[in-house]
């Protein structure tokens, strides 16, 4: 069995990607964006498993609006919690503010 080499490719390069991205989830857009996995990102949300990340990509899950708003402060507002839970379309969640140290 001879060795086969695999090699990456940046996502740009592959034909018709831009259609698929824009049926992506943005959890999925986001954490791809990044370079996690779904337990990467999983472990960022204080979820147990990356099971939950996955269920909710695929929409067979709806996050908690605790995990949305989480979501939303991860991604500094990139995937608001109006796009995870679009019955929370009137929550803004504010950024915390990053201070210069003295």
């Amino acid at each position: 069995m001879s060795a086969r080499i695999i090699r990456q490719r940046p996502l740009d390069s592959f034909v018709g990607l831009s259609d698929f991205w824009s049926y992506m989830h943005p959890w999925a857009k986001f954490r791809i964006k990044k370079g996690w996995s779904q337990q990467e990102l999983a472990i960022h949300l204080g979820l147990n498993s990356r099971g939950r990340v996955g269920d909710i990509e695929r929409e067979a899950e709806q996050a908690s609006p605790f995990i949305a708003i989480k979501m939303d402060r991860l991604s500094c507002g990139e995937v608001p919690v109006a796009v995870t839970r679009p019955d929370l379309h009137d929550v803004r969640v504010i950024q915390p503010a990053h201070s210069e140290p003295a």
